[in-house]
C-alpha cells in the first residue's frame, strides 16, 4: 500500500534507537487506519503503510518467531 506524505511529529522511534546520535532503527506511525514504518536513517524514502490487520499479523508472527534466523 503506498502512502501519503505523513507530518514527522506522527512517527515515534525507540530510546534504544539512538546510537551516539545516530538513529538506526524505523520509525513507525500508528494512525485511525493503520501504521506508518520508515527508515530513520533517510525520512524522505518511501514510507510504508500497513492496515492494522496486516500489522497485527505481522507482530504475531514476530512473538512466534516466525522470522528468527536460525
Amino acid at each position: 500500500m503506498e502512502a501519503s506524505p505523513m507530518k514527522d511529529s506522527l512517527f515515534r522511534v525507540p530510546a534504544r534507537c539512538s546510537t551516539g546520535g545516530v538513529f538506526n532503527c524505523v520509525a513507525v506511525a500508528v494512525t485511525e487506519t493503520g501504521v506508518a514504518i520508515r527508515d530513520t536513517k533517510d525520512a524522505d524514502k518511501q514510507t510504508l503503510v500497513f492496515s492494522r490487520n496486516e500489522w497485527g499479523s505481522f507482530v504475531e508472527a514476530v512473538k512466534a518467531g516466525e522470522f528468527d534466523i536460525q
